[in-house]
């Protein structure tokens, strides 16, 4: 049986690890518009914090930030989904980008271990142009599913009366929460 060098096995540890890495959302599983201020938005400004809206489009909220929206509604719901789960790992655990209205327009972040039953907080979003967030305290150590809910009312009606998504990442590497075998390792190298 050949053994690879350590030198080759050290190399490649901090691959397995690397805790840069963001995998963007690539689905919306579950979509509840609110009454008003629903639809998608392109950003022209953010100073000030200005937006051409146009016909809502799911994908405005997946992959990375591009300054197009999904505007959820009053109160309304998106459920958002990750190819590979959102991992408790050290700090926070993802991130969700957001418009330059998210100072006047807040939203409740939640997670689920089922993409069904949302009923563990994560916290508000409340400031632009993202907000962390981070699993442990949930009592999950994973999950695909992070459900944003735009909390009613809002100080500036002049702004909007709801949450704009932009995006959603996970802030540790997808590849080093599944299970790597050595076999699988040794065979990038044959």
């Amino acid at each position: 049986m050949r053994r690879l060098p350590i030198q080759l096995c050290l190399s490649i540890l901090p691959l397995l690890a690397s805790p840069a890495a963001a995998e963007w959302a690539s689905g919306v599983p579950f979509f509840s518009g609110g009454p008003e201020d629903l639809g998608s938005v392109d950003l022209i400004s953010n100073d000030p914090c200005r937006g051409m809206g146009r016909a809502l489009d799911m994908d405005d909220a997946l992959g990375p930030p591009d300054d197009s929206f999904v505007s959820i509604g009053e109160e309304g719901t998106i459920v958002l989904e990750f190819k590979h789960d959102i991992v408790d790992g050290s700090g926070p655990d993802v991130r969700v980008y957001v418009s330059c209205n998210a100072g006047v327009e807040n939203a409740s972040v939640w997670v689920s271990p089922d993409g069904v039953n949302f009923t563990i907080p994560l916290g508000s979003i409340t400031e632009y142009p993202y907000v962390d967030f981070d699993l442990s305290g949930s009592g999950l150590a994973s999950t695909p599913y992070l459900m944003i809910v735009d909390d009613p009312g809002t100080l500036f009606p002049d702004f909007g009366l709801a949450i704009d998504v932009d995006a959603a990442a996970t802030l540790h590497d997808p590849v080093a929460t599944e299970q790597i075998t050595w076999g699988a390792i040794k065979s990038l190298y044959r």
